[in-house]
């Protein structure tokens, strides 16, 4: 059926396309008077659309608000959507939350810390009203006590840098006392290579040097006259001896050794002399028998009384005599051990003198402070 008034003379029955819109113009929904019905329809259509989707809300919010946070979320440029400013909060909210595990985590470790921290302390030597387990409590004593150090420093310590200078000072400022003793450890005794004017006949020091004494073993003072000083092994510390020096053992003020020593026999190392022996034959002779009564004559004798020969028949030193005008026996002589004396020189070495037993020195006087 044709409708009646309808719009540009619609003879369709169709209602969009002959209904036309007679309200007020809606710029924002892109409607005007006078739209077909289907134009209308379709920019509430679209609208409602992007609506939906997020994608046509486009609310203002005023720039100067949005924080950096969350300005860092949402699109560098263009107009910007209900979506673009939730997506902006979303991510946000996750940073923040991703910041606050771990701030949650460095709390705990915090607590930890600061448990530790107030535990107990021991302030030892710390003066004031202190609360051991409150590290401020602690702290704020350390630095009451510090400043109170450091203030006491000038009148306590002094820079190295001024020591010779403070030492320079007192020095000129001290001139009365002028004691060699203010100088000296006590009971330690040092060379000393000036004159001896400073002392009396027996040592003792005069004026400045009262106290001072020579080591001569007087006034109490050790005798190192011509002795070199030797570490004591009778001394306190229980660590052992090493073995070359283990013996002799030394105690307070004891001497032992000499300058000059003579080695005897058991200390000379082992050797040899070689030696001259002579033999000497020692005067002896002979006897022989003869027909005369068995008379016993020197050799000599016989033969000059005798025209006979002598001479060795048999082992034992027998003979026999031949020749003989009155015709004699066979005679033998009596056995006789010869005695030979052996005289063996060994031509005598050495003089028995004593040896030097001195390490190369130089003489000093030595002098010690006693009080």
């Amino acid at each position: 059926m044709a409708c009646s008034n309808c719009f540009n003379g619609c003879v369709d029955i169709i209602s969009d396309q002959c209904v036309r819109y007679t309200g007020i113009d809606v710029p924002a929904l892109g409607i005007l008077t006078g739209d077909p019905l289907s134009r209308v329809e379709e920019s509430l259509t679209t609208f409602l659309v992007s609506a939906l989707n997020g994608t046509g809300i486009k609310p203002y919010v005023d720039p100067a608000i949005i924080c950096a946070l969350v300005n860092a979320n949402l699109p560098a440029c263009g107009e910007l959507t209900i979506v673009d400013l939730i997506t902006g909060l979303i991510k946000s909210v996750c940073a923040l939350q991703e910041q606050i595990d771990v701030i949650i985590v460095d709390v705990a470790a915090i607590d930890a810390t600061l448990a530790t921290l107030n535990s107990a302390y021991t302030t030892s030597c710390l003066t004031g009203t202190i609360t051991n387990t409150s590290t401020h409590s602690v702290l704020q004593a350390l630095i009451t006590n510090f400043c109170a150090l450091v203030a006491s420093l000038p009148n306590t310590y002094v820079a190295l840098v001024d020591v010779d200078q403070i030492i320079a000072n007192w020095t000129a400022a001290n001139n009365a006392s002028t004691l060699i003793s203010n100088k000296m450890v006590p009971y330690v005794a040092v060379p000393y290579f000036g004159p001896t004017s400073y002392f009396n006949g027996d040592g003792a020091g005069t004026g400045d040097w009262i106290n001072i004494y020579l080591c001569n073993g007087l006034n109490g003072a050790p005798d190192l006259r011509g002795r070199t000083v030797v570490g004591c092994t009778a001394m306190l510390g229980t660590k052992p001896l090493d073995p070359e020096v283990a013996s002799p053992v030394y105690t307070l003020r004891s001497t032992t050794g000499v300058n000059n020593y003579t080695l005897i026999s058991t200390e000379m190392p082992s050797h040899t002399h070689a030696a001259d022996t002579t033999a000497t034959n020692a005067p002896h002779f002979h006897s022989i028998f003869n027909t005369d009564a068995s008379a016993e004559h020197d050799p000599t004798v016989i033969a000059t009384n005798y025209p006979t020969v002598i001479h060795n028949v048999e082992a034992g030193y027998s003979y026999r005599i031949t020749g003989s005008i009155t015709s004699p026996t066979l005679g033998r002589t009596s056995t006789s051990t010869p005695a030979i004396t052996a005289h063996t020189v060994n031509t005598a070495t050495g003089g028995d003198q004593p040896h030097p037993n001195i390490q190369p020195s130089m003489g000093a006087y030595y002098i010690i402070y006693i009080p």
